[in-house]
């Protein structure tokens, strides 16, 4: 390949056209693979950063991270963390235009587009309708919510206090939030995050509630069910597919990151879990090894990874 990506901390793909996006918050810039070419494209960005909104390199980006795309696959919206903003490009012009946030102002009040600001977002999460974006703002210890098209952010979860309390979604506390995911099933309002050493849930509608799957305050990489009995060592990014592990249930890829693994924790009950002592999970180790890292291709625990940062899959039919 002729392109090294300094470091990937956001993907995307378009399974209609096999193309991976990727977000090198390094290099400040986004990039593309299609699977079977030999290249890696610039999409927008450079490697000098920047707020400026444009077409390809005159766009710039400050350490791009998370990254959406929207159902149609025309679509990619970028969390451009150290900006404080939410970005899209037009895919087929590479056109970068700022939907939400204010340049350099770190807080997270809630507003329609640029009225509203974010405290370095960096996960994205898209629902499958495309009619919500969700967003978790690190430095805000909450979860936003950008409803499209009208660009109205509303925050969804989290009190804006640093924590790990579960509980009512707007009295709850997060960390240290990275990656996103919403629950693929039809109807089922469900959020999963990465937070600090933790995967927890938030169950949005009426009566909205915050709850830890699996994880504690300590590191670890040991495998089991709900709690702390799994453990993790800062995973940063979540991918959810549906009924892989039966009818109704939720397998979620999680990217392990600072134990370099890839693990799946399957989620037996994702249409009607609403608290940690209520849900059913397993967590299986798929690939890497903790105690070597590094970039070995091999099958499962006998491959490498050095801080695995990124999950994503393609949904199986």
């Amino acid at each position: 390949y002729s392109y090294t990506i300094g470091e990937g901390d956001g993907i995307a793909f378009n399974p209609s056209k096999n193309t991976i996006y990727v977000a090198d918050s390094l290099r400040n810039r986004i990039v593309s693979f299609t699977q079977g070419d030999f290249d890696v494209q610039v999409l927008a960005g450079g490697d000098v950063s920047g707020n400026a909104d444009g077409v390809g390199a005159a766009a710039s980006f400050y350490s791009p991270h998370g990254l959406a795309i929207s159902p149609d696959g025309a679509t990619l919206y970028v969390a451009d963390t150290n900006n404080e903003l939410i970005r899209k490009i037009d895919i087929a012009t590479a056109t970068v235009t700022t939907i939400a946030g204010q340049y350099h102002i770190f807080n997270t009040t809630n507003g329609t587009g640029t009225n509203a600001t974010f405290c370095q977002p960096t996960g994205l999460a898209m629902d499958a309708a495309g009619a919500n974006l969700y967003v978790s703002d690190q430095c805000g210890y909450d979860i936003r919510q950008i409803a499209l098209p009208s660009v109205t952010v509303t925050t969804v979860a989290g009190s804006g206090t640093k924590g790990q309390d579960d509980g009512p979604a707007m009295s709850a506390t997060f960390k240290n939030l990275s990656g996103l995911a919403v629950d693929p099933h039809s109807g089922v309002q469900m959020l999963y995050v990465a937070d600090d050493n933790e995967i927890r849930a938030v169950r949005l509608g009426a009566n909205a509630v915050v709850f830890t799957l699996a994880g504690g305050a300590g590191s670890g990489q040991a495998d089991g069910g709900a709690g702390s009995a799994t453990t993790f060592y800062q995973p940063s990014s979540l991918t959810a597919v549906a009924d892989l592990g039966g009818a109704s249930t939720t397998s979620l890829f999680i990217a392990d990151t600072e134990n370099g693994l890839l693990r799946r924790m399957d989620i037996g009950n994702p249409l009607t879990a609403d608290s940690q002592a209520s849900v059913v999970l397993q967590t299986a180790t798929l690939a890497g090894q903790p105690s070597h890292r590094g970039f070995a291709d091999g099958v499962g625990t006998g491959a490498d990874y050095s801080g695995a940062s990124q999950a994503l899959f393609d949904q199986p039919e």
